[in-house]
């Protein structure tokens, strides 16, 4: 039977799930605080609405009488949760969302459930950082409590770092809770999945390189699936599904982040909503043959299906600037995006652009999506397609 779903989200990486839903012969209605937000095009309904906004979310959704609402970011949590909590569907509680959206909260839930994590401290001032940070030691990482997207996160060498890893964390912050903690040195990997009846499905785990700079920590390539033995590859699942009971889950998608050390695996962050761009609309179906944006309807409609992963393929989402200099245009675009194995690419900087290091992950101005049928092959598909590239630079 045909359901009316509301996603919270209208951007042009999300048109994808839209369709994916559609296909399951749902309406899918869609809201966004743009206007002219690109996924109004193909959904069955929109309206300009913040999506962290929970009495307009709520408002749109009785109006248009939605089965279900789905939370594609952070902002969006908690409006899902009411929405969804007022249908009567089982996925968390509102008063949980903060173990979601507050990474202060999540590392003191999972202190109390005993969470391998890093070693932290949340601060709210200045002088309270520049005391964790003499706690905690060098190296280590100061980030805000409530951001995305590696916004205000750097890393923190010596003493004449904390000034400017401060002023970074309070300019991106939401709200004026910090976390200063432990810096583990390892492989950073990216866990997609999703919670039904309470069990964890994890779908796709991938390892991430990172932008090279002292203090920024920005992902360039994320390689899907990891190259890491069955063993460790258990522990995470293990841990990423304790920790995300330990804040509750019981139905929806999860996206996590830890870190694989020389001590075991620890969890770096996780988050009540699928993994960005084009990772839930695209990535995960072709690393796992599973459509997130279906499965995590079908769990929250209360369908009975199994969301297990029907195999492990390749897929690589590789971010990349143009050179030092004045940016003044680039080639080749339209064919390196038509190359074998490429899902998507694009790459938007304005002419006369003069070229900075990428501090946090929405300055990033290229991205390519490639898919194989393994690793090796879905990474070589990706930087082939980007060498295919020819900027012009002053």
């Amino acid at each position: 039977m045909a359901k009316r779903v509301l996603q919270l989200g209208g951007g042009v990486w999300m048109m994808r799930s839209i369709q994916a839903i559609q296909q399951l012969g749902h309406e899918v209605f869609c809201v966004d605080m743009n206007p002219s937000a690109p996924a109004f095009a193909i959904a069955d309904g929109s309206a300009a609405v913040n999506i962290s906004d929970v009495d307009g979310v709520g408002k749109y959704a009785d109006e248009i009488g939605a089965d279900v609402v789905l939370a594609l970011n952070d902002a969006g949590v908690l409006p899902a949760a009411y929405a969804n909590q007022k249908r009567g569907i089982k996925s968390y509680d509102p008063e949980e969302v903060k173990y979601f959206t507050d990474k202060g909260f999540m590392r003191q839930r999972w202190k109390e459930h005993g969470v391998a994590q890093p070693d932290f401290r949340v601060c709210t001032t200045a002088e309270e950082i520049r005391e964790a940070v003499s706690q905690i030691g060098y190296p280590c990482i100061v980030k805000p409590c409530m951001m995305w997207g590696s916004r205000g996160v750097s890393k923190v060498n010596h003493e004449g770092d904390i000034e400017f890893a401060t002023k970074f964390a309070m300019e991106n912050a939401r709200g004026n809770r910090y976390i200063v903690e432990e810096f583990m040195s390892g492989i950073e990997m990216s866990v997609e999945g999703l919670f039904k009846d309470g069990k964890a499905f994890i779908l796709a785990k991938a390892d991430k390189e990172l932008q090279h700079h002292d203090n920024y920590r920005v992902t360039v390539r994320i390689n899907y699936e990891a190259e890491l033995s069955p063993s460790v590859l258990a522990e995470i699942d293990q841990l990423v599904a304790s920790a995300g009971k330990a804040m509750g889950f019981v139905a929806g998608a999860l996206h996590a982040e830890c870190m694989v050390t020389t001590e075991g695996v620890k969890m770096i962050e996780m988050a009540g909503r699928p993994g960005g761009g084009h990772i839930f609309g695209a990535i995960v179906e072709a690393v796992s043959g599973v459509s997130m944006p279906q499965a995590l309807t079908q769990i929250l409609l209360g369908e009975e299906i199994d969301p297990s992963a029907k195999y492990h393929r390749g897929a690589c989402y590789k971010f990349f600037n143009a050179p030092d200099g004045v940016f003044m245009g680039v080639s080749g675009l339209a064919e390196a995006k038509a190359m074998p194995g490429i899902l998507d690419m694009g790459f938007t900087m304005d002419k006369g652009t003069v070229v900075k290091t990428m501090d946090h992950g929405a300055n990033r101005p290229g991205f390519v999506v490639s898919s194989g049928m393994n690793r090796a092959e879905a990474v070589a598909n990706a930087e082939n397609a980007f060498h295919a590239l020819v900027f012009d630079m002053k």
